[in-house]
């Protein structure tokens, strides 16, 4: 399994970057939805509704979410936890899957089913910063894997609700 994993991960390294972003996040978001619709139509009973949140509340969260915590969790989780394992070890899939896997842990407090989503996030952030680490360096790996967070994050905040919405179902809290 482990050498299938890594041949994987070399592989994936190896692709054009249009084809390997799009392939690595078209796979987390069509993971993204399969959970999400799994959770809804056979855990419905127990999802809680959103909480309603004030105006002021709601741009508290956006600014976290898009700003604070793609900086800071890609500070710790790749340039700090991912850099470190991939330097000690020079192994690529411990330090991908270490990575994505503790980024989904600390996720879990919200919710085993965003921890199970954040898991496929988690390892298409860490494997974009080994991509580009490798050919554009840190500085602009720490941008990129920035960027692609702040857009999960949008796509989270704004277009679920409205995918829930349009399908006729009570959005659950993501």
């Amino acid at each position: 399994m482990y050498k299938y994993l890594n041949n994987l991960i070399f592989y994936l390294l190896a692709l054009r970057p249009k084809v390997f972003f799009s392939g690595v996040y078209g796979l987390a978001l069509l993971w993204m939805l399969l959970v999400s619709f799994f959770d809804y139509f056979f855990f419905s009973a127990a999802v809680e509704s959103a909480p309603v949140l004030s105006d002021s509340e709601y741009i508290r969260l956006a600014v976290s979410s898009l700003i604070e915590a793609p900086v800071w969790e890609t500070l710790i989780f790749q340039s700090l936890i991912q850099r470190l394992l991939q330097q000690t070890y020079n192994n690529a899939c411990l330090s991908i899957t270490a990575a994505a896997g503790l980024f989904a842990l600390i996720h879990l407090t919200n919710s085993v089913v965003n921890a199970v989503i954040i898991l496929s996030l988690g390892c298409a952030l860490a494997l974009s910063y080994e991509y580009v680490r490798i050919r554009a360096g840190e500085r602009s790996a720490f941008i990129v894997v920035c960027a692609a967070h702040s857009l999960w994050n949008t796509l989270v905040l704004i277009m679920m609700p409205f995918v829930f919405l349009m399908l006729g179902m009570e959005t659950a809290g993501f």
